[in-house]
């Protein structure tokens, strides 16, 4: 009986370590969620791009973070000039950038990536795969009353 409650204690306590090591940033799936697939980007603070802005500001990004960003987060971002838009599963988020981002203010927002709106985003899966849409409406009616 004592072996069986020390196996069973064993068990749970491995099933419990098991679940906490996967909270941690590297066990995440950062691979962001569309309807055209999943893309998984790099990380932006081990890049060569953290060095250099990998893009031009005013305009519209896909950012990704490490969590989703509180209330408080968020103020310091719009503050920056970072507007948030739209969420994408796996806590990335379409973005406006201002012209005053910097490199060090994506690292020091805890942004993991930045990226370009690119045609898997923007596309239905059909146009994607080059498939023509259907037509819509009916065919044979004059314009004529």
């Amino acid at each position: 009986m004592k072996k069986k409650l020390l196996f069973m204690s064993i068990l749970c306590a491995a099933m419990n370590g098991e679940a906490w090591a996967q909270s941690s940033h590297s066990q995440k799936d950062y691979g962001i969620l569309h309807v055209n697939g999943k893309k998984a980007p790099p990380e932006f603070a081990r890049s060569a791009s953290a060095r250099t802005a990998p893009w031009a500001g005013s305009n519209y990004y896909l950012l990704q973070f490490y969590d989703i960003p509180a209330a408080a987060e968020k103020a310091l971002l719009q503050a920056k000039g970072i507007e948030l838009q739209g969420y994408l599963p796996n806590f990335a988020y379409y973005a406006w950038f201002g012209k005053d981002v910097t490199p060090a203010d994506v690292v020091a927002l805890k942004i993991r990536a930045v990226l370009t709106v690119d045609a898997q985003f923007k596309l239905s899966p059909e146009l994607l795969a080059g498939q023509a849409p259907r037509p819509h409406g009916k065919t044979g009616i004059s314009g004529s009353m």
